[in-house]
């Protein structure tokens, strides 16, 4: 029979042995800025593993911005929902409750010559649709 003290010790290092293997996410940044000089842009977090998911993600265009992370600057919005692939990225963004999708990223993807090509277009609902090219992750 084990004693109480070497029990807990067991058990405190199996807890910590669970915590130490489980593997830390990698994460990247992916930026998107318009083409068209409107000033819109995208900023987001995703994981890099083979379902690419925004963590968080900001809009902006002018002086309006919405953010998914706490910002007393911005519009508070929620991830909608989001699909990557090699060759393409979707990311809808809706209001706080999301009740309504008020933006829509759409990029497409390819790559030549060692070099990554990422195009596409931001549509701010009520504002306007705007050409984008993307860096990242």
């Amino acid at each position: 029979m084990i004693s109480a003290p070497r029990r807990a010790g067991a058990l405190a290092l199996l807890g910590f042995g669970a915590f130490a293997a489980a593997p830390a996410e990698a994460t990247g940044s992916l930026a998107c800025s318009a083409i068209d000089g409107s000033g819109a842009s995208v900023e987001m977090n995703v994981t890099l593993s083979p379902v690419e998911a925004p963590l968080w993600i900001r809009v902006s265009l002018k002086d309006e911005l919405w953010s998914s992370l706490p910002d007393d600057n911005a519009t508070q919005v929620a991830i909608g929902q989001a699909f990557s692939d090699a060759t393409e990225l979707s990311v809808d963004v809706a209001d706080e409750q999301a009740e309504r999708i008020v933006a829509s990223l759409r990029v497409l993807r390819t790559e030549h010559d060692e070099a990554r090509y990422q195009f596409g277009y931001l549509h701010l609902l009520g504002r306007g649709v705007f050409p984008v090219s993307c860096e990242g992750p």
